[in-house]
């Protein structure tokens, strides 16, 4: 069974998934360091479901020969490890095997954390401190969202024009719903790759997080003056703050026949625009700063921001095939 990114929504548990219902085996790939840990994870899987089955690892190298020997439906990954660190599996299945949803564990759970996650590009992320409540429902969304996504598919594959707007809070959670939901609709349209889609959705992650730290939170207001950390925390204090209570983003998304388009709007006070034109090329892993937007360039055909730099526009034509 050949899984996609979760859409979005609070897990309700009277819609529960029953899998038992279906023929399909679900295979995960649980990597861990600990060995207390990877038997707890695999144990709270194999108890939720017979067809549901776990495969356990203790390296983010033997995971790659696991997924290259038979690519797993879900992967769920410490956050740290030695050696190879979940992150960087994370780039690699993302590179490699951009269909399979990776499932972050990390030691704790907090708005920094939440940020990480959702800049890495993982589908979710889950504290070991919540791992007996969170983790199967984490997965059961991921799972329910297959079937929901057949009947999108056999619509969106047909459309000519399709304009969405979307208002949410400020807040990192919404943001990493919103992207899910996006690469779902991209991927159901058949009009790109894998690999497309999920280089349109690290393009919209990017300036959807540009627009809650930089310009609703004022965190870093001149740009790649303070590393990702010192901005975090800017943006962390800065949240307490009255004035910057309420704040929302506006994402427009436009699907055409020959372009997809996506519009980003943020409540904050902009930002100067010079600062940041030599940031092109390739993201860098060497230097992090400015590696938003340099994989919004990277990855779109156009990047335009309004005269006051609280709006960007990323556009991209569709290949006719």
């Amino acid at each position: 069974m050949r899984l996609r990114r979760p859409l979005p929504g609070r897990f309700d548990a009277s819609e529960e998934l029953k899998l038992s219902e279906q023929q399909d085996t679900i295979r995960i790939l649980l990597v861990d360091d600990s060995a207390t840990d990877r038997t707890r994870g695999a144990g709270l899987i194999r108890r939720h479901d017979a067809h549901w089955e776990v495969t356990a690892v203790g390296s983010a190298a033997e995971a790659l020969e696991k997924i290259q020997a038979e690519c797993p439906d879900i992967v769920v990954t410490d956050l740290v490890m030695p050696e190879m660190d979940g992150r960087e599996l994370l780039k690699v299945i993302q590179r490699d095997y951009p269909v399979v949803p990776v499932v972050l564990i990390t030691a704790q759970g907090d708005d920094q954390i939440a940020a990480e996650c959702v800049g890495l590009g993982a589908v979710n992320y889950v504290p070991k401190r919540d791992l007996s409540d969170r983790l199967i429902r984490v997965l059961q969304q991921i799972v329910r969202a297959e079937s929901e996504q057949k009947t999108t598919r056999r619509v969106l594959q047909h459309i000519l024009h399709s304009c969405c707007r979307f208002d949410i809070e400020s807040d990192v959670e919404q943001i990493r719903n919103l992207v899910n939901y996006v690469h779902e609709r991209l991927q159901a349209t058949l009009r790109f790759t894998p690999e497309r889609v999920q280089q349109l959705s690290f393009a919209l992650r990017e300036s959807l997080l540009n627009a809650h730290f930089h310009g609703n939170l004022a965190a870093n207001e001149y740009p790649l003056q303070q590393s990702r950390r010192d901005y975090m925390q800017s943006a962390a204090t800065n949240r307490e703050e009255s004035r910057f209570h309420g704040r929302k983003i506006s994402m427009t998304m436009t699907v055409r026949q020959n372009e997809v388009e996506f519009e980003v709007t943020d409540e904050g006070g902009g930002f100067d625009q010079q600062a940041v034109a030599s940031l092109t090329g390739p993201p860098e892993d060497h230097n992090l700063q400015g590696n938003g937007i340099r994989m919004m360039r990277t990855y779109m055909d156009s990047v335009q921001w309004n005269d006051s730099g609280n709006k960007v526009t990323l556009v991209s034509s569709i290949e006719q095939g």
